[in-house]
């Protein structure tokens, strides 16, 4: 897993198709927010319209946007076409900031930002 600093920081993901080709696809799956289920003591996850399937260069990505009803701060999540998960620390002030770090990260490092080449840290394993 690959660990991105938010707003300001070194990876940021922002609006994207700013200054980039457009992609072969984009599936949006969050519509207005939608408020998942959760049990009545758990705050609600709202999903960003922004949130969405890209595929870049023939390369599936996942992009997650949400955050939870009961606090301010949208997280940013991209999950690759091998389910490998990457989360960015910093939460940011709105959707919008969140998908603009997408795009930049994209255009500044490409593909390998979110492939599993080198940039996943393996978790511990214990045997019981």
């Amino acid at each position: 897993m690959v660990s991105h600093s938010g707003a300001g920081g070194k990876v940021a993901i922002a609006l994207l198709w700013g200054g980039l080709p457009a992609p072969l696809a984009s599936t949006t799956f969050g519509q207005i927010d939608r408020r998942l289920p959760m049990d009545e003591d758990e705050p609600n996850i709202i999903n960003s319209h922004l949130s969405r399937i890209i595929v870049w260069n023939g390369y599936r990505l996942r992009l997650e946007i949400y955050r939870l009803d009961d606090r301010p701060g949208w997280s940013l999540e991209v999950v690759n076409q091998v389910g490998t998960s990457i989360v960015w620390d910093d939460l940011f002030d709105s959707d919008e900031a969140a998908e603009t770090t997408f795009r930049e990260t994209l255009k500044t490092e490409g593909l390998a930002a979110f492939r599993d080449e080198g940039n996943v840290v393996p978790m511990s394993q214990s045997v019981h």
